[in-house]
């Protein structure tokens, strides 16, 4: 039995790409090879989609559609057709609908897999996101139905449904020939910047073969770099306390607020250029002292902006303003920097402040719930604290986030307890797919740049595609080994954000 999974597909599906056919038209061909016509057998294919999105289906597919899709509904619906077929046929096999590089040569090795060892779950292990289908034996299905309440209706809802419960499941996975988790790709056509991705890589013959795609990954960085998946937006240059982990930028402008009309503007910039975009405020000021932040965070989602981040240190907010923007977007995402829960190693980090914070944490907690993160990052002096400081937020039901130190390419000391960096040095991730915006509306290379010495253009002057294509430069520089000073001793370049 094939089970297409579209529940997370957009209007993208039927974008064309390169060789003139959509997504959706690879699809159906796919449908049709040897490999995939033997696993689906003479059982019709079951595709399951949002209502509204897929007009017409072949005559020998069965579909059902939901305004809103519950994992529990998805599992519940599978079971249920699978409930009608032939009893010798157990297997269930799951892919995407938006996926174009789905291989028939993977599916072959998975359904070998699968059958060989007569296990509950098999999956690919080491690819890029969409490049393999997932096998389950259908008799697993009530099991997984029960799993899955709590958990989000995702892109990787089965993996995370038989994760929750995986000593429960005989499992098998095949590996990649070589790990391109690295890369944190997802060849599907769900978005402007993925259907941007899969129509360069389809331009460069990556639909191919296996290998071919591969390779291409590998060689030709430049083809990744596609559009900005995440911006860093200095909306304040105040700051309530004297960090010892943050250093001082420079501020070319002398401009200590982004009005919000401005504001408004270029969250309007981005989101025509990167529709899926995510922002974070203001990194690296206290967001807290801008005069208003509620009206910041209206704008934003006024101009359609994907996700919204605000990074403070809890310090500085006027009474009511945590309220005002808890009400402007309810689901907007806040990282409360707190770094210590004993006092006296609070105020080496972080100076005065510690009763403030923690009273804003406490009720930034009560307001986002989930979605308020209390951070912490880790250094040599506070190392001895984080279980402790990790165990008191966690128990009170909040996210902590437990942040990597960064030394700003050694303008700052060493403190990291422990280097995480990869043996070898790869291009910057940050360049390929972050933007740094001053409160001017400047762009610079990076949140390293604390000079503000490596200006991409402003936005409001020079606009958005001027200012990304000139990150490109520095990028196919990263891609050739050649680094500058900066980025020569920067520790951060593989890390992400969104």
């Amino acid at each position: 039995m094939l089970c297409v999974n579209a529940v997370n597909c957009t209007r993208h599906l039927f974008v064309p790409l390169p060789n003139g056919r959509s997504a959706w038209d690879l699809l159906i061909e796919r449908t049709l090879t040897p490999e995939l016509a033997r696993v689906k057998g003479n059982t019709p294919v079951l595709l399951l989609a949002p209502e509204g999105l897929v007009e017409e289906i072949p005559d020998a597919w069965k579909s059902e559609t939901r305004a809103d899709w519950t994992p529990e509904e998805f599992f519940a619906t599978v079971r249920r057709f699978s409930e009608g077929l032939d009893s010798t046929d157990t297997t269930v096999v799951f892919m995407h609908a938006d996926a174009p590089f789905l291989s028939p040569h993977i599916t072959q090795q998975l359904e070998t897999l699968h059958q060989d060892y007569h296990v509950q779950y098999t999956f690919a292990d080491g690819y890029p996101e969409g490049m393999a289908p997932e096998f389950i034996d259908r008799r697993i299905l009530s099991a997984l139905e029960k799993l899955a309440a709590e958990i989000p209706m995702q892109r990787n809802l089965l993996f995370e449904t038989v994760a929750k419960d995986i000593n429960s499941f005989d499992v098998e996975t095949e590996l990649a020939p070589a790990d391109y988790r690295d890369l944190r790709l997802q060849l599907y056509c769900d978005g402007a910047r993925n259907t941007a991705l899969c129509s360069a890589l389809m331009q460069a013959g990556g639909h191919e073969s296996d290998e071919k795609l591969l390779s291409i990954l590998r060689e030709q960085g430049q083809l990744l770099r596609t559009l900005p998946s995440f911006a860093a937006v200095e909306v304040s240059t105040a700051r309530a306390q004297s960090v010892t982990y943050l250093p001082k930028y420079s501020n070319p402008s002398g401009q200590q607020f982004m009005q919000v009309a401005d504001f408004s503007k270029l969250c309007t910039e981005l989101v025509n250029f990167a529709p899926e975009i995510s922002l974070a405020l203001s990194v690296p000021g206290e967001i807290g002292l801008h005069p208003h932040p509620e009206k910041l965070v209206a704008a934003a989602r006024e101009a359609g902006v994907a996700r919204l981040l605000l990074e403070t240190g809890g310090c500085g907010w006027s009474a009511g303003k945590l309220a005002d923007v808890h009400a402007a977007w309810p689901d907007l995402h806040l990282v409360v920097d707190l770094d210590a829960l004993d006092r006296p190693t609070y105020e080496k980090l972080r100076g005065h402040g510690y009763d403030e914070a923690y009273a804003f944490a406490e009720d930034a907690l009560a307001l986002f719930g989930k979605r308020c993160h209390i951070a912490s990052t880790r250094s040599t002096l506070n190392e001895l604290e984080l279980d402790s400081f990790y165990s008191h937020w966690k128990n009170k039901g909040a996210e902590v986030l437990i942040r990597k130190y960064n030394h700003y390419s050694h303008r700052l000391p060493d403190l990291r307890v422990t280097d995480l960096s990869p043996l070898r040095r790869h291009p910057c991730r940050h360049l390929e797919r972050d933007l740094s915006i001053a409160v001017d509306g400047t762009a610079y290379m990076c949140l390293d740049d604390i000079e503000r010495s490596h200006p991409l253009g402003n936005i409001f002057q020079d606009g958005m595609v001027s200012v990304w294509e000139s990150g490109a430069a520095r990028f196919r520089e990263h891609l050739a080994g050649e680094f500058s000073t900066i980025c020569r001793d920067c520790d951060e370049y593989y890390t992400f954000n969104f």
